[in-house]
């Protein structure tokens, strides 16, 4: 067993070795992207998030992207190797957190209108790939994403409460105090328990794009 887990590492770092090229220069990454559009642009009212995984190390690996917390309903989706995602949030400050071996946590400050980028970073583990999370600049941001695959977007939405601000829900089969969207429409909390969806989906605090 424990061969097993050193070849696995050893095998992990010599393709962490060779698969990381060398930065190109500021100013060929600057001229790579003056003409290049985002997939998706940025909205006057909300800031937009781009998480990107640009190394193709453990390709098959998913790295998963959470808002806020760590619960199911908060994960936004995750990519492979050479993937980004990208999500909506209201401005304030928000944790955006990746799962792959180990858990990475970048509190993050958003404004309206805003886009702001991260990268997931690959390390060894023990049985699978680590990784950790870097803020990146708008130029080296969109470089990446340019050169990268969209990843599986599980929830392009909305987060309508910045920490502090948003509600906790309560236990499944009791009401619950955090209100959700109806095509467009608002929901009060009392409602959202009433409605039909509720028995079969966990009350939610995005709108889908």
């Amino acid at each position: 067993m424990i061969k097993t887990i050193c070849k696995t590492a050893a095998v992990l770092s010599i393709a962490l070795l060779y698969g990381c090229a060398s930065a190109p220069s500021m100013e060929k990454t600057q001229a790579e992207v003056v003409q290049y559009s985002l997939p998706k642009p940025a909205v006057a009212d909300k800031g937009l998030v781009y998480v990107v995984r640009p190394s193709n190390v453990g390709p098959m690996v998913r790295f998963n992207v959470f808002l806020d917390d760590k619960e199911a309903d908060s994960e936004m989706g995750y990519n492979r190797g050479n993937q980004y995602i990208y999500f909506y949030v209201t401005p304030g400050q928000h944790v955006i957190s990746s799962k792959a071996e180990n858990w990475a946590d970048m509190p993050v400050t958003v404004k309206a209108g805003e886009v702001i980028y991260l990268k997931q970073e690959v390390e060894v583990g023990v049985m699978m790939a680590r990784n950790s999370l870097k803020v990146l600049s708008d130029v080296e941001g969109r470089y990446l994403v340019k050169d990268a695959g969209l990843g599986y977007c599980q929830r392009k939405q909305v987060s309508l409460w910045p920490i502090g601000i948003r509600s906790s829900t309560r236990e499944k089969g009791r009401l619950s105090s955090r209100p959700f969207w109806i095509t467009g429409v608002l929901v009060p909390a009392f409602a959202s328990s009433l409605h039909p969806s509720n028995h079969t989906h966990r009350a939610t605090n995005r709108l889908v794009q």
